[in-house]
Formats: structure tokens, sequence, C-alpha cells
């Protein structure tokens, strides 16, 4: 099972991507309405692969298919 380093391995590795979405859409913000889409735009092509990580993480595993449509479904939301 999972000991107090795994779990806090985790925690701050969450935190550490919060932090640099934050970081981003802070960035974003003075661009107004062109600078909140170019940041949705990095978090939608990011989003299928902290997805799999977080899961991954806390025990959830994915099988091909999955990830591949997480891929396929982001990519065509980035495009559109």
């Amino acid at each position: 099972m999972y000991n107090i380093s795994e779990n806090i391995t985790t925690v701050i590795v969450a935190l550490i991507t919060l932090g640099i979405l934050g970081w981003g859409y802070n960035r974003a913000r003075p661009y107004g309405r062109v600078g909140i889409l170019a940041w949705l735009q990095s978090v939608v092509l990011m989003a299928p692969w902290l997805l799999f990580f977080a899961l991954f993480a806390a025990g959830i595993y994915l099988n091909l298919v999955f990830v591949l449509f997480l891929l396929v479904a982001c990519t065509g939301l980035y495009i559109y």
C-alpha cells in the first residue's frame, strides 16, 4: 500500500501542477479574452496527461484505448 513518502510526493507534485496552472492563468489575465483562450488551449493539451498521471498516482490504471481517446478528444477540442 502507500506509505507516507509516496503520499507526500503525490501531494507535492499536485501542488506544483496547480501552481504552474495558476501562474499561467495570472500571466494570461492582463491580455484579456485572448490571453485566457490561449491559457485554456494549454490546459486542454495538458489535461489528458494530468488526468492520466493523477489517476495512476491514485492507483487507478487506464488501458491504452482510454488514453488514446483522451488524447484524440483533447486534440479535437484544441483544434475546435
